[in-house]
């Protein structure tokens, strides 16, 4: 049996082989002539077929491609440089993911006659240390999903500090992601991780106790909840010793203590990182965020 995953392993040895024929480059969204089978990006090939209408390789007319799956498998694992400045090395499918958390991107603060530039924590600490006021209407206008937060956007500064995000109490800045859920993209506290990568976010997975601290305070949460993976309100059973939404999906499944949900269930596993919160809920939560 063939191991695939040993087989699409970046080699700098199979650069050639990944190269777009037409701009030198690692294939985007690889494609294979069938007239000769070689391999272009999907819009280098485009472009080039209709100004030229032949293969650029062996000059066949009227070429046509395919694309391959494995070749794009083999451009999306390749390891490349950060383009922002950082200095780290990542993959070349998670460089957009990447940027959102890069220390290398500069901001320019655009509020008239503020000219501070600075990476993106520093910028949004800055942000809301002197131009709160000035940004909030604009801030504002920018649309979110009401559904993870309930009535916590009846205030305009609270909309705006969830946009731009929050600092939870180990003062690294944490953002919503997208289930609602916060995450600061630190390393996950407390216990190893099985489910997820090791860290928090930035966009889905487990939290970390003090952005989990974020969500309890946010949604004012009693004891004994959480929130999954799944940016639900889940609450857990001692006696069944299983976290439940009551969440109705649209196989019509509903997760209850009998069938908890795989998001519930995920919370089963990490529960040991939480039960400080567990035990205590929104006003333990509340006051503690307060004393940082």
């Amino acid at each position: 049996q063939i191991n695939m995953k040993k087989v699409i392993t970046p080699d700098p040895q199979m650069d050639e082989y990944i190269q777009c024929h037409i701009c030198l480059e690692p294939a985007e969204d690889a494609v294979e002539t069938e007239c000769c089978h070689n391999v272009f990006c999907e819009k280098c090939i485009k472009i080039y077929g209709l100004k030229k209408h032949e293969c650029p390789m062996c000059r066949q007319s009227d070429v046509k491609w395919n694309e391959s799956s494995f070749i794009r498998q083999i451009v999306a694992d390749k390891e490349v440089p950060c383009p922002y400045g950082c200095k780290k090395t990542i993959k070349k499918s998670e460089v957009k993911e990447h940027k959102n958390d890069c220390e290398g991107v500069e901001f320019v603060c655009n509020t008239e006659g503020c000219k501070f530039k600075a990476g993106r924590e520093e910028f949004i600490k800055h942000v809301l240390s002197l131009h709160e006021t000035s940004i909030l209407e604009r801030m504002c206008k920018t649309s979110i999903s009401k559904k993870a937060y309930k009535g916590t956007f009846d205030s305009p500064l609270a909309k705006m500090r969830l946009l731009i995000g929050v600092m939870n109490s180990q003062n690294n800045l944490a953002r919503p992601g997208s289930t609602g859920k916060f995450y600061c993209s630190k390393k996950l506290d407390k216990m190893k991780c099985k489910c997820c990568n090791g860290n928090c976010g930035p966009t889905n997975g487990c939290n970390c106790s003090m952005c989990m601290q974020l969500d309890i305070t946010i949604r004012s949460l009693p004891k004994g909840y959480l929130v999954n993976t799944g940016g639900r309100s889940a609450k857990y059973s001692p006696e069944a010793k299983v976290f439940y939404c009551n969440a109705v999906f649209e196989t019509s499944e509903k997760c209850t203590e009998q069938t908890p949900c795989v998001d519930c269930a995920r919370l089963i596993s990490v529960k040991e990182r939480y039960e400080h919160l567990l035990q205590h809920g929104f006003q333990y939560c509340f006051n503690s965020s307060h004393q940082h």
